[in-house]
Formats: C-alpha cells, structure tokens, sequence
C-alpha cells in the first residue's frame, strides 16, 4: 500500500464507487475486508479511508470531504442547467416553470431534483440499435440515420437558429438524443459541433454504445473535454461491460464521465416506465421516469417535433413523459411557425383554463380545514381553521372540474361572502403550482 498521506486523485475514488454501484455487496466487502478488495481492484491506496463515505458513523476524513465536494459541484451544474434552461419566451417559460411544480406534486421533490428539465433533444437517427429491456422511453429498432449531407446540415443549422430566435440562450442546454444511441449516428459529432457554433456550449452526450468504437468514444471525450462538457454519461448493460470500460479507459479518462450500470448485478434500480412497465425481471421505482426534457423534442429523420414534459408514468403516459403538442414540419420556417403558435397559446393565468381541475394524475382530498391537491409524495396544501367551510367547498367546486375559475370566484362570493378577487387568488396559487389540469385536449373541448 502507498502512503496514505499521498493525495488520491478523486478519479480513482470515483472507479472505486463505479464498482461499489455496479455490484451488490461491493460496499461491504470494502468495509469488511478492504485490503484484499484493494487488491481485487487493482487500488495501491487503502480502502479503509472510503469507510465515511460507506459507513456514516464513520468519522470524516479529508479525501471523502474532497469527493463530497465534488458531487456538490457536479449537482451544481445540474441545477446551472435547469436555472439557465429558462426559456425567453414568457407564456413557454412560465408553462415550463409550472412543469417543473408539477413534477414535484407527481414523483416527489427528491426525485425531481435530478431532472434537468432540459429545453430541448434532438433525435438524429429513428430508433436505436442496443434494444435495453427496460428503455424507459419505449425506443423502436433502428431504422434509420438523419446523415450530415449538405442538405440536411443546412435543415440542420437553421432549425437551431429558429430554435434560438423562439427561446434564446436557453438553447445552449440542448442536447443530441433521446429514444435513439447517439453513437448510432457516424455524424453525431459534426452535428454536436454546429449546436455549439450557435449556442456557445457542445452537449453532454449519454450513450450505451461505448465500447462498440473505443477509438471513437475516446474521441468524443477529448471533443467533449476541449469544450468544457463537465459530465458525459455511459449506459452499461452487464458486469462485464462494466469491467470492459474499466480496462479499456483510464480512471483519468473517465474524471468527467459517469457511469450507470444497468446490470442486474448492480445497486441501482430502473425506473417502472416504457418498456419495463411491462417486464417483471427486477425490482423497478414505481411510477417514475427516466425523461428528462420539459421543452421540444425534435426528431430530424422524421421532422416531427413535440412538446413533452416529464411525468409519473401510468397506463396513459407509459413512457414517463406527457405529450401537449404534436405536429411535423419541412423547413425551419415551417418549424418556427408552427411551434410559435404553440407558445403563444399556453395559458398565463388560471383565467386562460376554460375549466378548473385537479391535474389528472394528482388526486383532491379534503382536510379537516380545507383541502390538498398531490400525491403521496406531495401535496399543495389549501388550508385555514377560521376559513374552512370556504376552503372545502372551494375544493368540492375544484373537484366536480365543470366550472371556469370566475364561476367558482362568483359562486364563493354568494355563498360564502369571500370577494371574488381572494378565490382567484387561491385558484392562482394552485395554477402556479402545477395542480390544475392544463392539457392540450382539455382546451381543445
């Protein structure tokens, strides 16, 4: 063993951790027998100074201090994301402000929280090649690639720029995939390079096909790295894919690389979303999501473009996200129209709903001194001792969801004598807090 007072490169604490996620009971044998794991693992340090970050009885020690930090930093670029995805447009970032609530109300603030709520994906082929059993966005067989011909490159470009005109900077959190492999796509890295010529910033890139080209992906790394992408992300399907990437890249290769093992081996559990809601192969989390989009989600190949935020998944939203627009282009001026009217009609106000109702996959339950509108995870809680035969009857009119907000305001104002304008505010507050239905077919009635 070296000596410990030598400063570990906290990548080598990371590859570490990757084989303690990647393997059920790694922790505990690093905690039970550390110098022989060290040796399984090919470590010349002690694993004993891992016990904190294992053990939390264990006393702090500085390196776990470092590591901590670090995660603090790789959450703060999460949340840099989410902040500065904000789009420009006031009626889309208002929607996606409540989208963002109102996953809170659905999957828990805790889950929540790891959801970047991105502005947009682009997917460049139709479909994937891996075919993962638990895709929780349902992707179909790779059928075909949205190629960098000088056609498509200019279709390409200036869709961005339309893209940027509708939302402005916020376009720089976009990203190249979604119910695809971007590796799938020999062009991946051209069409990465013109996103940040436009927007100043060249996307993350999560892929399961790392090993497939480790030439390539060892390129796209050193690309990713000179373009400052602080995390990049591989999928890994088996143990031995684990063990591949490790033997193939160097703990220092991988610093600004995270590792998801999806192994059956491993620690982590897969969401009960797309495909895997109708497998029975492994312990999954319940209703949950893997999307991570609360803007457009753009296929190239097929020039559809969609409007989706992240749900719980359920028998109506299977793959975890919900669909409020859909519709298909041919040039970016036919893109920029078409998505503008869809902006410019998202409510700004409860006034905009032509009904009042709970959020479909919330549920209304009333209190000894009002009511709640969540799940059991979260709730938007509606309640006043002194006020309470107002507040339950405001929330039996919210329940029956026949009425516009105005008629409820009117309707209080008669039989409880409460001013209209204190019922708007109170259907304001749950309007802001994603706990009314605002669906695209709810308007269209």
């Amino acid at each position: 063993m070296t000596d410990t007072t030598i400063e570990i490169p906290l990548w080598e604490v990371k590859r570490v951790l990757e084989r303690h996620a990647a393997q059920e009971g790694m922790g505990l044998q690093i905690l039970e027998r550390p110098q022989e794991t060290a040796q399984e693992l090919g470590v010349n340090w002690s694993l004993d100074l891992l016990r904190p970050l294992l053990d939390t009885s264990a006393p702090a020690n500085e390196l776990c201090a470092r590591y901590r930090e670090h995660i603090k930093e790789q959450n703060a670029w999460r949340d840099r994301i989410r902040q500065e995805g904000s789009p420009s447009h006031p009626r889309y970032r208002a929607w996606r402000e409540r989208q963002i609530r109102r996953t809170n109300l659905e999957i828990g603030a805790a889950r929540n929280e790891s959801i970047i709520h991105a502005p947009a994906a682009y997917e460049l082929a139709v479909g994937c090649s891996v075919g993962c059993w638990f895709c929780g966005i349902s992707a179909g067989k790779l059928s075909r690639l949205f190629e960098y011909t000088a056609d498509n490159a200019a279709l390409w470009n200036d869709l961005l720029r339309a893209h940027e005109e509708l939302i402005g900077p916020a376009l720089r959190w976009a990203f190249c995939y979604w119910g695809t492999d971007p590796l799938d796509n020999p062009d991946y890295e051209k069409f990465c390079l013109d996103l940040w010529r436009i927007t100043g910033v060249f996307p993350q890139t999560t892929t399961a096909l790392a090993l497939k080209n480790p030439a390539r992906t060892r390129q796209l790394l050193d690309i990713s790295e000179q373009h400052d992408v602080l995390c990049n992300r591989f999928s890994l399907l088996t143990l031995r894919q684990v063990l591949g990437v490790h033997q193939e890249f160097t703990p220092e290769e991988l610093r600004r690389t995270e590792l998801i093992p999806q192994n059956k081996e491993s620690i982590l559990r897969k969401a009960e979303a797309g495909k895997a809601r109708d497998k029975d192969r492994e312990p999954l989390v319940s209703s949950s999501t893997i999307a991570c989009v609360t803007g457009l989600l753009v296929n190239m190949c097929e020039r559809t473009v969609r409007l989706v935020t992240p749900c719980k998944s359920d028998e109506r939203w299977r793959d975890g996200f919900q669909v409020r627009y859909r519709g298909q282009f041919d040039t970016a001026a036919d893109f920029l129209a078409l998505v503008r009217g869809w902006f410019d009609s998202l409510p700004l106000g409860v006034e905009d709903l032509p009904l009042v109702r709970p959020e479909r996959a919330l549920s209304l339950k009333e209190a000894e001194t009002g009511f709640a509108i969540g799940s059991e995870l979260h709730q938007v809680r509606l309640q006043d001792p002194n006020h309470s035969a107002y507040l339950r009857e405001l929330g039996e009119l919210i329940g029956e969801g026949r009425h516009q907000a105005s008629t409820i305001a009117t309707l209080l104002s008669y039989t409880r004598l409460v001013p209209p304008a204190k019922t708007m505010e109170l259907l304001e507050s749950l309007f802001s807090q994603g706990a009314l239905d605002e669906e695209a077919e709810l308007w269209d009635r």
